[in-house]
């Protein structure tokens, strides 16, 4: 599971579940309850689904967008409300930053590549690939993106 907003949740009203053909034995895993203070009348109960809760509560890994954001959502402050479960399951919860370090991911100076190549001199690309399709065991294709 990859988190990159906690604001989109994806809440809705409880009656929806039996309509996402899940087995009743599941729905603990996506119940959710309003607080009062956010309740619309006095009759309403709060009862919801949250689709993002169940998905924290089944994910084998839960990635955030950074180290910062996956610290964050365990807080108060920015866990909109799921931020006790995030922390129970701190243990599977990572921050990887989006994009590369470019001093680490360079394919001019890259020592782990047959051949280099930049946006001034892209001929290396080419061999690049076909070497990696050879070493996949796959056919040398250049037609066909990888």
């Amino acid at each position: 599971l990859v988190i990159h907003n906690l604001a989109h949740q994806g809440v809705e009203p409880a009656s929806t579940y039996p309509d996402l053909g899940l087995p009743p034995e599941w729905y603990g895993a996506l119940e959710w309850v309003f607080p009062e203070w956010a309740r619309r009348h006095a009759l309403d109960k709060g009862e919801a689904v949250n689709f993002l809760k169940g998905a924290v509560v089944t994910a084998d890994r839960i990635v955030t967008v950074s180290k910062g954001y996956s610290w964050e959502v365990t807080t108060a402050e920015g866990g909109q409300g799921l931020n006790e479960l995030l922390s129970s399951r701190k243990s599977v919860l990572n921050g990887i930053v989006n994009g590369i370090d470019i001093n680490d991911w360079n394919p001019a100076t890259d020592k782990c590549i047959p051949c280099h190549y930049s946006v001034d001199d892209l001929s290396g690309k080419a061999k690049c690939k076909s070497a990696l399709q050879k070493e996949l065991g796959l056919p040398i294709r250049p037609e066909v993106p990888l």
